[in-house]
């Protein structure tokens, strides 16, 4: 089933691809019957960027070549991936790109600082139509406070992305707002709002202005704006722990949202445990990973998605078990999983096998075909959760043993 489904998209994307290969090819044509203005050669180039980019597919490396054919190993594959040079950073190069002695250490702070501070760039708004404006304005102000409370810390730009003015009150505002945080999520109680018990947590974050202010000062007395100092990796952490502490409280926000719904709707908590949490638990994971694979980095991408998994199902799940056996929940196997426990583990076998079956049969060049191929398998998984929720069809668990009421019979 999982090779036909194979079959059935690979046709699908092969045919597709093909038409607009042609589509772009006469396109180009038209151009150059045309009169050869600088408008004209503009949409050229763009054209055949396009059909530079859809002609990889047509690309075959041949893995053996034979006069008998073998359908027990495979004879070419297309290269699907885009194959990227690996491009070397100087870091010396970029962090003493703008350094110049002859100048002040101060030189250019405040504009510097208000040029990184703004949310909006003048090209960017120049660029955009009426649409991205209202996403651009509406994104402002996070944009703003982003930019407080996370230090930039970039090899690939100039200084390295250092800002003197901004990361010194960066030094200030992220340790305190961070412990803040994480004290308020410890000391909530019950079920009330982190929120709610941040303005009692607050001394926690005060006392780091201890060791921060000094250092804050240190920094605007001993660096330069025109080169970031010797400690400039110090930042790298405060960027970790604040990027860490925002992504986990925008998803714990949108999970509470869904949650706040589904009592409103009476849902199940298991079928929203199995579905709806699920997918908002690992709303900070989707968007790390993706912002990780949209800098080129696809290969570290893959490894935490499986290696975040393989640590969620083995470590989380059963400690889990062990602290309810530890407080007297005993209970078995079968009452652990619930209702959709197990076939949530039979797709996620299915999902695992013929992933590592896809991946093997194209000598391992990843293919969109095979994203969207495990995109639609969860989407037959929450489709089938849908189903056992509403009692359209039966769920893998066994059925609770009935006892009659008149005693043996």
């Amino acid at each position: 089933m999982v090779y036909i489904s194979y079959i059935i998209i690979n046709v699908t994307d092969v045919y597709l691809l093909r038409r607009t290969r042609a589509s772009t090819i006469a396109k180009m044509q038209r151009l150059l019957d045309e009169e050869q203005t600088p408008e004209v050669i503009l949409k050229l180039q763009d054209l055949e960027r396009k059909l530079e980019y859809y002609s990889q597919d047509t690309r075959v490396e041949i893995l053996e070549k034979k006069i008998e054919v073998s359908i027990t190993r495979i004879r070419y594959t297309t290269m699907r991936m885009i194959q990227n040079q690996r491009v070397s950073v100087n870091r010396r190069v970029t962090r003493n790109m703008r350094l110049d002695y002859t100048q002040s250490k101060n030189v250019g702070i405040f504009r510097d600082f208000l040029l990184a501070l703004r949310p909006i760039k003048c090209q960017s708004w120049k660029q955009a139509d009426i649409l991205n404006r209202v996403l651009l304005l509406i994104r402002a102000p996070a944009v703003v406070i982003c930019t407080l409370y996370i230090p930039l810390v970039d090899y690939e730009m100039e200084k390295h992305g250092w800002n003197k003015l901004l990361n010194s009150i960066n030094v200030v505002i992220n340790p305190a707002l961070s412990i803040s945080f994480f004290m308020s999520l410890i000391h909530r109680e019950g079920n009330t709002m982190w929120y709610i018990s941040l303005q009692n947590t607050m001394t926690y974050g005060g006392c780091s202005l201890v060791l921060t202010v000094p250092f804050a000062v240190f920094i605007l007395i001993h660096s330069r704006t025109d080169v970031p100092p010797s400690y400039h990796w110090v930042f790298t952490i405060m960027n970790l722990t604040g990027s860490m502490f925002l992504i986990f409280l925008c998803a714990t926000e949108i999970d509470t949202v869904l949650e706040v719904i589904g009592n409103i709707l009476s849902i199940d908590d298991n079928y929203m445990g199995a579905t709806v949490k699920a997918f908002t638990g690992n709303l900070g994971t989707l968007f790390a990973n993706t912002a990780v694979a949209i800098h080129g980095y696809p290969k570290m991408a893959f490894a935490s998605v499986i290696g975040g998994s393989f640590f969620t199902i083995v470590v989380t799940g059963n400690t889990v078990i062990y602290v309810r056996s530890l407080v007297g929940h005993q209970q078995n196997h079968s009452e652990q999983i619930e209702e959709y426990g197990q076939f949530a583990f039979i797709f996620l076998i299915m999902g695992l096998f013929s992933i590592l079956l896809w991946s093997t049969t194209l000598g391992f060049f990843a293919r969109r075909s095979m994203g969207l191929y495990s995109i639609g398998l969860y989407v037959v998984y929450l489709l089938f959760a849908t189903l056992v929720h509403e009692r359209i069809i039966h769920s893998f668990s066994k059925d609770s043993q009935l006892s009659s009421a008149f005693g043996d019979i």
